[in-house]
Parts: structure tokens; sequence; C-alpha cells
């Protein structure tokens, strides 16, 4: 298995490439499939990053919750070096004697091991009871880049039973200096602007129903494994809800985005847009401002040129990765749509950590339902959370969004 390092060499290598196809001069339709098929895989590579580094930090949990191995009555013998040998002893009653002079225990030991089928009343067997089965010990999961923006919002952590918080702002940046012209001069009064408002969470939830059967015979530790998938669930949750809102208490930080700019053309945006977008955002919140975007936006925005000719898209010095527009680093963000859709806010600019509040109260926690489900023979696995998220904006607008034009 790759290392972490080892991915990221890949993923800087991967978007390098691409970016050199995009810069080159009258890109083809077949050349942009290209860098598309490139890029996705560079976010499989980013996810892969992800889930890595939360299961390192997950690991000592994960292993206090792996259930015991089983014992074993058989002085020494494994549980599975046991059923591996029942199920060869079996086998070789098969062929000596046939299945008639089999147990139905045999017989089920045989359908598991070698997917032996019957047919007719004389209980023929097919062809396939003396080639054994194969099993490839790694569980290949569908993958997507999760909680990229989650990471880049301020968080505010609590632990108070989900109790309402006061939030407050502070606006005095219209007020500056008064001259004293004469002695008799009067000082007029210049109070800040205050304000505030009251947040409120949610419990937001999840759940897996597991048979008792797969839970004991997997060849995986079920409970490790759907425990890190509720994780990965968890950030994709809230980096949706922080971009969409859920209707409730977790407000949408698109919607409480301040307009910067509206492209010309509904096709997408152009480089002077992004322009306009950056010329209306507060000077304030440059030294921690961000671009926001899927990455099909990133594709669109990597075949942009300035009005010289020149790239928009420009690779850090660092790494060699193209992730800066307007020397403002790209953060990207799956759930937003796509900044070539008319009418659609598929690119955000600002300071996300002065502009959006997501409240966590408490830890992701997980249960396991030991007896709810045990009338169909199934353990459940109930995952839950309490947060809230904010828009804060007292009056300079840290968050601004680049609409297409509809």
């Amino acid at each position: 298995m790759p290392t972490i390092l080892q991915l990221q060499e890949k993923r800087t290598k991967l978007v390098h490439d691409a970016a050199a196809i995009m810069q080159a001069e009258n890109v083809t339709a077949e050349q942009r499939a290209q860098v598309n098929t490139m890029l996705a895989d560079e976010q499989v590579i980013v996810a892969d990053i992800r889930a890595m580094e939360t299961l390192e930090a997950s690991d000592k949990e994960l292993r206090s919750t792996q259930r015991p191995h089983r014992g074993s009555p058989t002085g020494g013998q494994s549980e599975e070096e046991q059923r591996s040998a029942e199920t060869r002893s079996a086998f070789e009653k098969f062929v000596r004697f046939g299945l008639g002079s089999m147990t139905g225990e045999e017989r089920g030991l045989l359908r598991e091991r070698r997917d032996i089928t019957t047919t007719g009343a004389s209980g023929n067997v097919a062809g396939n009871v003396i080639i054994p089965q194969l099993f490839d010990n790694v569980l290949n999961d569908a993958k997507k880049l999760v909680g990229n923006t989650v990471s880049v919002v301020r968080h505010k952590v609590t632990n108070n039973n989900g109790a309402p918080i006061k939030i407050g702002t502070a606006n005095d940046t219209g007020n500056t200096l008064t001259t004293l012209t004469l002695e008799a001069t009067e000082v007029s009064e210049q109070d800040p602007a205050l304000g505030g408002f009251i947040g409120q969470t949610d419990t937001v939830t999840t759940l897996v129903k597991v048979s008792l059967q797969d839970l004991e015979d997997s060849a995986f530790d079920l409970d490790a494994w759907i425990k890190a998938k509720f994780g990965l669930r968890y950030y994709r949750g809230l980096e949706y809800m922080i971009t969409n809102g859920n209707t409730s208490n977790v407000a949408s930080v698109v919607a409480g985005a301040t307009l910067g700019a509206t492209t010309a053309a509904n096709t997408g945006p152009v480089y002077d847009d992004f322009r306009a977008a950056f010329g209306a955002l507060e000077p304030a919140y440059l030294p921690n401002g961000r671009w926001v975007m899927n990455n099909a936006s990133r594709v669109w925005v990597m075949g942009l040129k300035d009005t010289l000719g020149r790239p928009i898209f420009i690779p850090n010095p660092n790494t060699g990765t193209l992730d800066y527009i307007l020397g403002l680093p790209i953060t990207l963000n799956q759930a937003l749509p796509t900044a070539t859709t008319a009418g659609a806010t598929g690119v955000m600019l600002g300071d996300f950590e002065e502009g959006y509040i997501l409240r966590t109260d408490g830890p992701l926690s997980i249960r396991r339902l030991e007896e709810r489900y045990i009338d169909t023979l199934e353990i459940g696995f109930l995952a839950y959370a309490r947060v809230g998220g904010y828009n804060v904006d007292a009056g300079t607008h840290p968050i601004l969004k680049l609409a297409t034009h509809a």
C-alpha cells in the first residue's frame, strides 16, 4: 500500500501534467476529456490521503473496539484452520463416496467454500465442484472527495448539551479621527455598531444495519470498517450542509455570501469575472482569502488566459501544483454546482474563517444497537452529532460569490 507521501507526490505530478495540457495552444476536446480523467484520478488520491490520515488518527480507538478473537476448543487450532480442515474432510468424502453419503452440514461446507450446485433428484453435482474459489482480501470502496470546506471555516467546539449560544458582531470600520481646529470644538461621539444573534444546534444522524451472519463470518472487521465510514459520512454531510444549509440551524454559506460579481456570459466565468470578484473583496480579507469551487469548475479555469494570453491558473512554486488564482489558493468543494451552469453560484471567494462558524457540540458518537433489530438477526450502528452553522458578516462582507449569468 502506498504511503501518504507517495500519494502526495503522485497527486502533484497528475495536476502538473494536466495543467501542461490545458495551457497549450488550441486545446482539443479529446485533450479536455483527458484532463478531466486526470483530475478525477487526482481527487481519488486526495480522498485516499484524507482517509489514510483519518484512519491513522483513529487507529487507537478502532483497535479498542475490534471484537475479540473467538476461542477455539481444538487445542490451539484457530477457528479458520478448523473450518478449513472440516471443508477438506467434506470434499474428500464427496470424492470418495459421492454426494449421497454426505450430511447436510457437509454439503453446506462445500456449497460455501466450493460453490457446489446440485441438479435433479439424484443430486448430480455441476462441474465447478472441483474448482476452488479464491478471495480478494481488499474491500474495494467507491471514493469521493469530502470535507475540504469543513477545514477552512471557523470551528467553535462546545460541550454543553447543545444549548443556544450568543454570537456578537461589531463594525467600527466607518469611524476615523476628528481634527480639533479651535479649543471650543466639540468632538462628536462615534460608537461602533454592535449586533449579534442566537445560534442553535441540530442533531444529525446516520444508521447502518448489519446481519449477525456478516459480522461473524466476514473476512473483514466490519465494526471497524463501518466506524471509519461514519467519519467520512460525517465530513461529507457537514460539507453539504455548510454549502446548501439544512433548512434548520445550519445556514448555507452560499445563501449568506454577498454577491461580488456576475459573469457577462452564461457559459461560465472568464478572466475579467475573476478580476471583478477579486476587486470586490475587502483587502483586509485577502491574507487568508481563498477561492472555493468544484473540480469541474477548476478544469474550466485551467483553460482560461488573461488579456496577455497567460494562464490565470498559476502553479504553486513550492509544490508545483496548480492551485492558485490571482495569488489566492483554491479549495475544492464538490457540493457546489459547476460554474459553467447558467444561473449557478459555482465560485466563491473570501476569508471563510471570518465569514462562517461551524459549531460542533461534543464529538461524533457511535452507538451499537444490540437488541433493537435482533428479531431480524441484525445489529444496528448509529452515529450522531450536534452541529450548528452560522454566517457571520459584521458589515464588510468576508465571503463573496461569483454567480454565472442566467
